[in-house]
């Protein structure tokens, strides 16, 4: 499931990766930069992308989901909840609400 506020896109099974070794980075320039997950794969030494994740300020889902696609992942759009918590605060909302009136 995607974190609260972002998008996300699944390049590689968590399985596939050395136990400790996910790490998160920013990639990109300007006003859209994505957070992406990498890792150190199972018997090797160098890293590799688990994840992307789009924030939903700087990525619309349809964006995102192209985005996830022409990388050849695994698209999970953020949840209502997770952009409404975003947008007023998640002191404000009570999460149970909102997912039975969604």
């Amino acid at each position: 499931m995607p974190a609260t506020g972002y998008h996300a896109c699944v390049l590689r099974p968590l399985g596939d990766f050395e136990k400790g070794s996910i790490r998160t980075i920013t990639q990109g320039q300007g006003k859209r930069p994505v957070q992406v997950l990498i890792g150190r794969p199972k018997g090797k030494s160098t890293t590799a992308s688990h994840s992307v994740h789009y924030g939903t300020d700087n990525w619309t889902e349809d964006e995102a989901a192209k985005s996830c696609k022409d990388a050849g992942g695994v698209f999970e759009a953020a949840t209502k909840e997770a952009a409404m918590q975003q947008f007023i605060g998640p002191s404000v909302v009570d999460a149970s609400w909102v997912r039975t009136r969604l």
